[in-house]
């Protein structure tokens, strides 16, 4: 499909593939957790848990054309030997035998891309649909760093113009490759780009939220992220898609109180999503109340959300920026209300039935 695609003179990414690294990204992230608790394995495997096999020795791989990449060949022969014994481990549980299989298989493709790329020499055209092949998986790996917990701190540890030059390093692959949307719906990869830029300062601020331990008023939906509370405050944003990383209240208000780490605040916020295909819509109001003992709060801000016909799936933060509190006063507690509008509104198609709204994250600082 791929090389098929990559012969077409302008093109979209397939949907399939935007979806399907969606979704890899959150069936994965479990998988690499116990590739790194299996490491200990793979080392009593390489020093003769499953047979007389030696650990493989280090070699450089041929960068001239005198060697003729003899050490790398060497060094692929030894590793893909570590990998097949790894592979005929049955001591292990099943889930972890399906972990060294996967390890094995990425090593493989990874050989085999070395030897590609050698074979491509100077054939542009060639080399684009190769990139043009790899994109996909390109695309995949950003959208599971989303959901690892490692990969947001690495990402949240680089400087803003580092993020911003390996996305470029991205949309610049499309151009060459000639993906000038990365769906069918027009999504452009500068445009991906920027959202995901807009992803990571969102996730850097949520990561300095002080808000923990979340009360519900009234119970969340347990049909996403099994209506568990702690979604709202596990310093993880969600974008246009209510599966990942939000919290829904279908026909409900939310009411969250949360507890702080010490004993003052200055900012508040909380984002909301729309989609009103599927009945999700933005609450009608919110307000922010602050308290020293969760039980007597304090008004800090009220605001108010127009709701109008719109297509597009969209996000709307609700913030506040408290101003120096009485003196004496300690803040140790907060409460978000966001009134639901209750039922799809008359204009819309399905009108009279509840409607959803969904909060991602109470992020106090």
């Amino acid at each position: 499909m791929i090389e098929r695609l990559a012969n077409q003179p302008a093109r979209n990414l397939p949907l399939q593939f935007f979806r399907a690294g969606k979704k890899a990204a959150v069936r994965t992230a479990e998988a690499d957790r116990n590739a790194k608790r299996l490491r200990f394995a793979a080392n009593d495997v390489s020093s003769g848990f499953a047979g007389s096999l030696q650990q493989p020795k280090a070699h450089r791989f041929g960068n001239n054309d005198d060697e003729q990449g003899s050490g790398f060949v060497r060094g692929v022969g030894q590793l893909l030997q570590f990998f097949d014994a790894a592979e005929k481990v049955r001591r292990l549980h099943d889930d972890c035998a399906n972990v060294f299989a996967e390890i094995s298989q990425r090593f493989r493709l990874q050989c085999a891309g070395r030897f590609v790329e050698r074979r491509l020499g100077d054939d542009t055209a060639r080399q684009n649909r190769v990139l043009a092949a790899r994109l996909p998986i390109s695309f995949a790996r950003a959208e599971r760093a989303k959901t690892d917990s490692l990969a947001l701190l690495e990402i949240l540890g680089d400087a803003p113009e580092q993020s911003r030059r390996g996305l470029q390093l991205f949309v610049d692959g499309c151009k060459a490759a000639g993906f000038r949307n990365l769906h069918e719906n027009r999504y452009p990869p500068e445009a991906y780009m920027e959202d995901y830029l807009n992803f990571i300062e969102k996730q850097r601020a949520a990561a300095g939220s002080r808000a923990h331990s979340p009360v519900l008023a009234t119970p969340a939906s347990a049909t996403y992220a099994k209506g568990d509370p702690q979604e709202l405050t596990n310093r993880r944003i969600g974008e246009t898609d209510y599966r990942y990383n939000w919290l829904g209240f279908q026909g409900n208000d939310l009411q969250v109180t949360v507890q702080l780490q010490g004993d003052s605040c200055s900012e508040i916020r909380v984002s909301f999503l729309q989609d009103q295909q599927s009945w999700v819509f933005f609450p009608k109001r919110v307000v922010f109340e602050v308290s020293e003992d969760g039980v007597h709060f304090r008004q800090v801000h009220a605001e108010d959300f127009d709701i109008m016909p719109d297509g597009k799936k969209s996000t709307k933060t609700a913030g506040a920026s408290l101003a120096v509190a009485p003196a004496g006063e300690k803040i140790r507690f907060v409460r978000v209300t966001a009134v639901n509008t209750g039922t799809c509104p008359t204009w819309h198609t399905c009108n009279g039935n509840p409607c959803w709204i969904f909060a991602d994250e109470v992020v106090v600082r």
